[in-house]
């Protein structure tokens, strides 16, 4: 296909997209990330920050079955106690034994969640062996009954309320876990339509004064709540409370919604996988703060709820992969915007400025004809046998008048140049080698603006 590159020159007035000058500052965040090159390193590393210390206590729990640790996170509360994953072999967890061995007190004890296919005896005796003779496995034949033995060494007192959440389905779970935690509420699994036997006689014994279902009539269907009503008829409607939403992400926010804790801190965890907020779960309940789900990819709506609270302290758990950079970066306030850089120059007060426009990168057919539509330019489409196909697989549109930005004065500048057999490679200048022109290839940029200064400026290949 012959390659084209067009800066598709569209009015923002049509697009309904007009922007500012200035990009408005968002307040102040402080943003870490607790990660390993797997989630077993993760692991290791939220127990480090549990307690860089000596522990009296810790629970082991497998990193590839979720069920037996999601109602660990109360007993964790309960115990002080950090929650480590451990692999199917001792070999493969050495790393987590290791610290075991560096931070239980020899007078310690090692909870084990789970049966022995879960975390098998060669971790006990290989524990054992370390001089910690504190073991007590909590396990059943299967998770419901995993999950009666865990809450009955919780010592539950009569009345407290409780949480009802899918068993087979951990993201509501481990959304509701550091709450459960920190307040002592003990989370009881459950199916989709029935009550395990396992599980009964606790809600009973319990009798609880209040009940939260976690999710929607797919998690937990309405029977669940009349076969509570039926173990405990002293409960009144009013205080069985229901909380969902469309999906998993939305269920998660209003939990958040709902408890509305009074927390500087909030963790936050890919919703995809277990293991970063399995491990996390414990610390969020430590640190009084709610687990936050995202798909890793975009943290928008999430965002907005963050700002109206006081949550200042936002903790991602895994890597880059996990939860991407751009959610990293949005939750810091930093905002990433596709620009054409027209004129880069130091100005009379000494600072550095760019001028340009906001451009979006057009991939979308549908839209690309909307485009070709509005303003006759066909020149980023091409019709072959009556299908129309967007040249080079995407243009860039621009989408706003044209801008001033005050760039950072530490400003980090990346730029594309071309070796002689013209393989790119990256090199990064200060701004006033940019202003002299030592750049090349088109100027288009991913700028990451923050409190209206330009902190970061990648420049984008195009062909």
């Amino acid at each position: 296909m012959k390659k084209i590159f067009k800066l598709a020159l569209g009015q923002a007035i049509i697009l309904g997209l007009a922007f500012p000058g200035t990009v408005s500052a968002a307040a102040s965040h402080n943003v870490s990330r607790i990660y390993g090159s797997s989630r077993y390193q993760t692991s290791i590393n939220i127990c480090n920050n549990f307690s860089s210390g000596k522990v009296q206590n810790v629970i082991v729990t497998s990193g590839n079955n979720f069920p037996d640790a999601l109602a660990g996170s109360v007993l964790s509360k309960q115990l002080n106690a950090p929650i480590l994953l451990v692999d199917k072999s001792l070999s493969d967890s050495q790393d987590s034994i290791n610290y075991i061995r560096d931070h239980l007190d020899v007078s310690g004890t090692v909870y084990v969640l789970g049966g022995y296919a879960s975390v098998s005896d060669e971790y006990i005796n290989y524990i054992k062996s370390l001089g910690f003779n504190n073991i007590k496995r909590l396990g059943g034949k299967n998770r419901f009954e995993t999950n009666k033995v865990i809450v009955e060494n919780m010592n539950v007192s009569k009345g407290t309320p409780l949480v009802v959440v899918n068993g087979s389905n951990f993201p509501d779970a481990l959304s509701i876990s550091s709450i459960a935690g920190m307040k002592g509420y003990p989370i009881i699994l459950s199916n989709t339509d029935t009550l395990p036997d396992e599980v009964k006689e606790k809600i009973s014994t319990i009798s609880p004064s209040s009940v939260y279902i976690i999710g929607g009539q797919g998690a937990l269907s309405d029977n669940i709540i009349s076969e509570i009503k039926k173990l405990d008829t002293t409960i009144e409607d009013g205080n069985i409370i229901r909380i969902w939403g469309k999906n998993r992400y939305e269920t998660s926010l209003n939990i958040c919604k709902y408890f509305n804790l009074d927390s500087s801190t909030v963790v936050i965890a890919n919703g995809e996988n277990f293991p970063d907020a399995l491990s996390g779960s414990a610390l969020a309940a430590k640190l009084q703060a709610p687990i936050l789900l995202t798909d890793g990819k975009n943290i928008s709506t999430q965002k907005e709820y963050i700002d109206t609270t006081k949550y200042t302290d936002e903790i991602i758990l895994g890597g880059s992969g996990a939860v991407s950079e751009d959610v990293e970066n949005e939750l810091k306030g930093i905002e990433k915007k596709l620009f054409e850089v027209t004129n880069e120059y130091v100005g009379e007060d000494g600072k550095y400025y760019i001028e340009g426009n906001y451009l979006k990168y057009v991939t979308d057919i549908n839209e690309a004809l909307d485009y070709v539509k509005r303003t006759g330019d066909s020149s980023v489409v091409e019709e072959d046998n009556g299908q129309w196909f967007i040249l080079d697989d995407g243009f860039d549109m621009t989408i706003s008048d044209k801008v001033k930005l005050e760039v950072d004065s530490d400003v980090s500048i990346k730029l594309i140049h071309f070796d002689s057999n013209g393989n790119i490679f990256y090199n990064q200048p200060n701004f006033i080698d940019m202003v002299n022109g030592q750049y090349e290839d088109k100027p288009v940029f991913n700028l990451f603006i923050k409190d209206g200064k330009v902190m970061k400026m990648d420049q984008q290949f195009r062909p």
